[in-house]
């Protein structure tokens, strides 16, 4: 059962979406679970709003029998038409490999994210870098000046005392000079 339970705190933890699913107690409850087996939790949906079961028995409009503990996770499922005593006995013997396989499963899996959250640490170090330099060089160039005025050239400064029509007289007799 642990094993179960930090499981979905990890995929809490990961905001991995945890899916639920509803279903119907006899007395007409709506009751809400990941999934229908014991060591998962059971939560009663009151105006739409999800709360930890309380501590007893359920029974669902399917005949399925749910026993919870006083954490609201569900201890104890009784289908229908199942017998019970073959089912409780060879688990039992299966338990310590599963438990142990599942251990080393899940240590691999733990390994392999602190593993990918220490590349991504790496990886947002290197870019809060690159963006700190960023800032650095817009900086810089915010603080030089927009631009040097460049004055207007003229050929002749005597030009500029003129009226446009003289201006443009001035021009052409330039520009024949320039050819000769």
């Amino acid at each position: 059962m642990k094993f179960k339970e930090t499981i979905n705190q990890i995929k809490t933890i990961l905001g991995l979406e945890v899916k639920l699913t509803q279903e119907t107690l006899v007395d007409g409850t709506f009751v809400e679970a990941e999934v229908y087996e014991a060591g998962y939790p059971l939560f009663i949906v009151v105006e739409s709003e999800l709360s930890p079961a309380p501590e007893g028995d359920y029974e669902l409009e399917n005949g399925t029998k749910l026993t919870v503990d006083a954490n609201g996770i569900i201890s104890a499922v009784e289908v229908p038409g199942e017998e019970e005593a073959p089912a409780e006995e060879a688990p039992a013997e299966e338990a310590p490999v599963d438990a142990a396989l599942m251990e080393e499963k899940f240590s691999k899996a733990f390994g392999e994210i602190l593993l990918a959250m220490e590349t991504l640490s790496t990886e947002i170090s290197t870019v809060k870098a690159e963006l700190a330099s960023v800032k650095e060089q817009y900086t810089k160039l915010a603080a030089e000046p927009a631009g040097v005025t460049v004055p207007a050239v003229t050929k002749n400064r005597e030009t500029e005392n003129f009226s446009k029509l003289d201006a443009r007289l001035a021009l052409i007799k330039n520009l024949r000079e320039d050819i000769k």
